[in-house]
């Protein structure tokens, strides 16, 4: 038998899932993230090792049982780290048998069963990646600009709003209530004094984020905005790939997947869903079904059985529930 192991490795969380042959998930665990560019790559090596090692005791296997490990990681961006993890994993000794894709590939498949299309993965950061029915590939990796990048920006974003109401260039809004209760701040000029002198940690920004999705969905006219503003972005990610790679009339999947398209209320998906259609009207805007480590596992199974056969799928949709990957 064949066991196949997926890693999933973002800013905020490494995950490790195994599978056999046939798509029956058997170990699962779950650790802080880390990008090998950013916290270094002893760290980020590190919890890869922990994950994987813990899902494989769960299993109740070892590394000599693992035939392939398929790893999808934040920071894969240039064509000389692809080869730098993939050494860096191997020395791990986990796996002789390594593959090393961007985290947004992975992504991508925990949403369609396709071999192309495209997907805006937003959690903490964003990215973007679009594949080609021929198979060209563009991963936005660091063309995405700060004001667009997930969480951060949002957060970023719903701090500006309230400046903007606290000084009469916006209504009035419940962001400012709201986000002050969150924070323990007394009033908007603390809230600036922290900011400015960064105070405020990123866990308290990411933290702040779903109060902007239950506000709008309370009908503030603000948070309505920054929501809107935000979806319009993440649909010009997606309208780029679709000039530059003639998808104007191809029908094909877009797949969202992220922390960010689970906020509160249909803002966020209906605003960026319409605007997709209109570069795209033939798109299929997808909500991942399962969290992106599924999609490692399937892609290694692909590895091993070239495709994903019905009764795979069935085992992956079972046995995905009871590890709580499935979306």
């Amino acid at each position: 038998m064949n066991y196949i192991l997926g890693i999933d490795q973002g800013s905020s969380n490494t995950r490790a899932a195994v599978s056999d042959e046939t798509g029956n998930l058997i170990g699962y665990f779950k650790t802080e993230g880390a990008c090998h560019s950013i916290h270094g790559m002893d760290k980020a090596m590190g919890l890869i090792r922990d994950a994987s090692l813990g899902a494989l005791r769960m299993a109740g296997l070892g590394t000599c049982d693992v035939s392939i490990l398929y790893s999808g990681m934040t920071g894969a961006d240039f064509p000389d780290e692809y080869e730098l993890l993939h050494d860096e994993i191997v020395n791990l000794q986990i796996c002789k048998h390594v593959v090393v894709k961007n985290d947004c590939i992975a992504a991508l498949r925990g949403g369609t069963m396709e071999n192309y299309g495209a997907i805006v993965a937003a959690g903490s950061g964003c990215n973007c990646a679009i594949i080609s029915p021929t198979g060209e590939e563009f991963i936005y990796q660091y063309f995405v600009e700060d004001a667009m990048q997930g969480g951060g920006a949002f957060s970023r974003k719903i701090i500006d709003a309230i400046y903007q109401a606290e000084t009469f260039r916006v209504p009035e809004t419940r962001l400012t209530n709201s986000v002050l209760k969150k924070l323990g701040f007394p009033d908007v000029m603390t809230l600036l004094r922290n900011d400015v002198e960064k105070k405020i940690t990123p866990n308290q920004r990411l933290g702040i984020v779903p109060i902007v999705f239950e506000d709008a969905f309370a009908g503030d006219e603000v948070a309505e905005s920054v929501i809107r503003e935000m979806a319009i972005g993440m649909a010009q990610l997606i309208k780029g790939g679709v000039l530059r790679f003639n998808l104007q009339e191809v029908a094909f999947d877009v797949v969202i997947s992220g922390s960010i398209f689970k906020g509160k209320g249909p803002l966020l998906i209906e605003t960026f869903s319409d605007e997709v259609h209109r570069c795209a009207p033939k798109a299929t805007i997808i909500n991942a079904v399962f969290e992106p480590v599924v999609g490692a596992v399937l892609l290694g199974i692909e590895q091993i059985a070239k495709k994903i056969t019905p009764g795979i799928l069935e085992n992956i949709q079972k046995s995905s529930i009871r590890f709580q990957l499935k979306r």
